[in-house]
């Protein structure tokens, strides 16, 4: 597993699906319609000043993570660098949308 530093998250994103629920079979033009929308994927590790440098952190005194191991997010597509043939991203703290509570 990679160590992030700095302000790196390092996340593994999630397939894109094949089938629907019903189990339709998605076309590949649907598939990359997908690929140009916001990805998915789990938070692997977080570097020592992610969401630390950001203005409302200092502006609040202290920093408060936005994202933890473990949860859900939501980040841009093309961020951050492929590692490992793709298995992981690792990322810029600001490249997380949002996290999914569900």
């Amino acid at each position: 597993m990679i160590r992030p530093t700095h302000t790196y998250v390092v996340v593994k994103p999630e397939k894109v699906k094949e089938t629907t629920e019903g189990g339709i079979h998605l076309p590949n033009a649907v598939k990359d319609r997908w690929d140009k929308m916001a990805a998915y994927g789990e938070v692997m590790a977080v570097g020592p000043d992610a969401w630390n440098l950001s203005y409302e952190s200092h502006k609040r005194g202290q920093p408060t993570p936005q994202a933890n191991v473990g949860d859900r997010v939501m980040f841009k597509q093309g961020a951050g660098v492929s590692v490992n043939y793709g298995e992981l991203f690792l990322m810029h703290d600001e490249d997380i949308l949002g996290v999914d509570n569900e």
